[in-house]
């Protein structure tokens, strides 16, 4: 069970990287009308001289790079893309691994993981099947927007590069590589498994007299309506009074 579950917090973690590195895109952007489309011919040479030379078409001219985004545009995109992504990513890490949780039978257990993780991928299956040549080919033609200046390795000399390589690595900032080599995704991971983990148990379990953690009562509802919050979050779900399943009566007829 365990093993089911950090398979399937890596690829809920994962997720959760791209939808951060969304938020790090909207805010490194400069906030500023930029095109994202340009026609760029190789510099000393004329368009029709450039196809010749390269027989290449127009099309091959055109270059797609991120680049400023207005703040109407990045409010947007926060209200209808960040903030829904965070939220079905909570609602799915949390349905996900209760799901898994509650799996009695290992062979179902191994399939239940497999079908989560499926799930994750249903965005790329649809773009990958609804969207059109054009909009693949400038997604696949899409530049990063550069974040980093020319590096100093580019105009010093081999000497001095070594020279401050051995001072920035192994001087005073030698934490730097241990740092580089700490598998820092492995951290977050055991992370969000221990917490979701701890949330399950908490939710659903309680603490026994001999330290155990055994289920909490089982109530059914009264009626079952047709909401997606009741659905997901058992929100205004009426149930009833007494007890369908219990630790006491459990361990009674147990003894009995």
């Amino acid at each position: 069970r365990l093993v089911c579950c950090f398979f399937f917090v890596l690829s809920v973690v994962d997720d959760l990287r791209q939808t951060l590195s969304l938020v790090s895109l909207l805010t490194h952007v400069p906030t500023s009308p930029d095109p994202w489309i340009k026609f760029e011919v190789p510099d000393a040479l004329d368009k029709d001289t450039a196809k010749k030379m390269f027989s290449a078409t127009e099309l091959q001219f055109v270059k797609y790079q991120v680049a400023g985004m207005p703040l109407c545009w990045k409010l947007i995109n926060c209200v209808f893309v960040v903030l829904p992504k965070c939220w079905i990513w909570w609602t799915f890490a949390s349905s996900g691994f209760l799901f898994i949780m509650e799996t009695p039978y290992i062979i179902d257990l191994v399939l239940n993981s497999m079908a989560m993780t499926f799930v994750l991928s249903l965005d790329e299956l649809i773009f990958g099947s609804l969207a059109t040549e054009a909009s693949k080919h400038i997604m696949s033609s899409l530049e990063d927007m550069p974040l980093f200046d020319e590096p100093a390795e580019e105009t010093e000399e081999v000497e001095q590069t070594l020279y401050r390589f051995q001072q920035e690595e192994f001087g005073h900032h030698r934490w730097k590589l241990t740092w580089l080599v700490i598998p820092k995704r492995l951290f977050v991971i055991v992370g969000v498994m221990f917490f979701f983990s701890f949330k399950y148990y908490y939710q659903n379990c309680q603490r026994a007299e001999d330290g155990s953690w055994i289920s909490k009562p089982v109530y059914a509802p009264t009626e079952v309506p047709y909401n997606p919050l009741t659905f997901i979050y058992g929100l205004s779900l009426q149930r009833s009074a007494d007890a369908i399943w219990s630790p006491e009566a459990f361990m009674n007829e147990g003894g009995e």
